[in-house]
């Protein structure tokens, strides 16, 4: 909803198959994805989404809970270009966009 307020088109989706297909069919610029998802999880998601020609600039944001190091280099592997730690504090969220 915040990101809507900022004047920003959303598409949400509920696991890492959906979050996939949508990634080809919406076309967006920055795809913030849970790590923990049902069906697939976020790495093997983010994996599927950059192998598609179409994103391969999308920005790809990890928003999780984990705050491991291993799980930052296991996002990183994967091809999530940041690592966010929820819950993430709203002006975090908006440099993130302006920067984009």
């Amino acid at each position: 909803m915040l990101l809507e307020m900022m004047g920003h088109e959303v598409c949400i989706v509920h696991d890492g198959v959906e979050a996939v297909e949508k990634a080809t069919t919406f076309g967006p610029d920055i795809i913030l994805l849970d790590l923990g998802m049902p069906q697939l999880n976020g790495y093997e998601a983010c994996a599927r989404i950059r192998e598609q020609p179409s994103n391969k600039r999308t920005l790809i944001v990890a928003l999780t809970g984990w705050t491991q190091e291993d799980k930052k280099q296991r996002s990183q592997r994967a091809g999530f270009d940041l690592h966010l730690i929820k819950p993430v504090e709203l002006p975090a969220l908006e440099q993130l966009l302006r920067d984009y």
